[in-house]
């Protein structure tokens, strides 16, 4: 079970790569609130992809980060990336 894990992981990071890439890109190449909404975006996506790093089985059983941090950042995450998909 211990691969099927690491490859959703990795999955995981590689989409979240993609969609970071694609929204740089937006930010880069337009003005004014589509680049704002863009940036937004790209923070929730940062914070969620640091939630999804600290939900590691191995950072909680060995008390390095506490269990409630990750659906703490994942809910900021998720709020921030909504507004930032917010109409215009």
């Amino acid at each position: 079970m211990g691969i099927v894990r690491y490859i959703n992981y990795g999955l995981l990071y590689f989409k979240t790569g993609i969609l970071f890439l694609l929204y740089m890109y937006v930010f880069k190449k337009t003005s004014g609130k589509v680049r704002k909404n863009s940036l937004i975006t790209m923070i929730g996506l940062a914070i969620m992809s640091s939630a999804a790093i600290l939900e590691m089985d191995y950072l909680i059983t060995e008390g390095i980060v506490m269990p409630y941090y990750s659906p703490l950042l994942f809910a900021l995450s998720a709020t921030i990336f909504t507004y930032g998909q917010k109409q215009l």
